[in-house]
C-alpha cells in the first residue's frame, strides 16, 4: 500500500486539487444564485419580470441611453432602470405618456397600486401617476415604505377611460444619482413584485 501511494503521490495530489476546486467553485456558484434571488440586483438574470406588472418594459425602452437636465437613462431588457448624474433642474421622466405612442389605460374602476421607486423620497426622486388632461397627480411612490394607489372612481376624469393615465420619474433639482434602480410597477388591486 505504502508502494502504491509513494509511485502515485503525484496524481493522487492533482486529483484532490481538482476535487477541491470543484468543490469551491460551485459553493461560489450556489451562493451567487441565493444571493441574486434575495437582492433587487439581477446580475446573471436569473429571474423573469412579473408578467401581472402592467408597466412592461417596452412601454419605455427607447428611454435607454438618454440623458435629460444632467440625469442619463438607462434600461435593461428586464425593464430595470439606472439612472445616473445630478439634476441640473427639477426632471421629469416620462414612461408613459399620453402625447407619446405608448399609452396605458386604467379601468374606471378598482385600486392600482404603483411602486418600484426603493430609495426616493419627496425632496430627491420618486415614481408617480398623473392624468395628462387634468394636470393632477394620481399616485406617489416615494420609497419602499411607500406605494402610490391610483383608484380611477375617485378621480373626476373621464379621461382614465382614453389612454390619458401616465406614469413619470421626477429627479429634483441638485439630486445627485448613483446606479440608482428603479423597478416601474403597477400592480392591479394589488402591490405587484417586479419579479416573479
Amino acid at each position: 500500500m505504502k508502494r502504491f501511494f509513494g509511485r502515485h503521490r503525484q496524481t493522487i495530489m492533482v486529483v484532490a486539487i481538482v476535487l477541491v476546486v470543484v468543490l469551491v467553485v460551485g459553493l461560489i456558484v450556489g451562493m451567487t444564485n441565493i444571493v441574486s434571488k434575495m437582492s433587487n440586483s439581477d446580475p446573471f438574470g436569473v429571474r423573469e419580470p412579473n408578467k401581472d406588472n402592467l408597466l412592461k418594459a417596452e412601454l419605455y425602452s427607447a428611454l435607454d441611453g438618454t440623458k435629460k437636465n444632467g440625469v442619463k437613462i438607462n434600461v435593461d431588457d428586464n425593464g430595470v432602470i439606472t439612472l445616473n448624474g445630478t439634476a441640473e433642474e427639477d426632471t421629469v421622466i416620462d414612461l408613459v405618456s399620453y402625447d407619446g405612442s405608448e399609452k396605458i389605460a386604467l379601468p374606471r374602476s378598482g385600486f392600482f397600486y404603483l411602486s418600484g421607486c426603493l430609495d426616493g423620497s419627496s425632496e430627491t426622486y420618486y415614481l408617480y401617476a398623473s392624468d395628462s388632461e387634468k394636470g393632477i397627480g394620481l399616485a406617489y411612490n416615494f420609497n419602499d415604505s411607500t406605494v402610490g394607489v391610483v383608484k380611477p372612481e375617485g378621480v373626476e376624469v373621464s379621461s382614465l377611460l382614453e389612454n390619458a393615465t401616465e406614469i413619470h420619474i421626477e429627479v429634483l433639482k441638485g439630486t445627485e444619482l448613483n446606479n440608482v434602480k428603479i423597478y416601474p410597477t403597477l400592480g392591479d388591486g394589488e402591490k405587484v413584485s417586479f419579479y416573479k
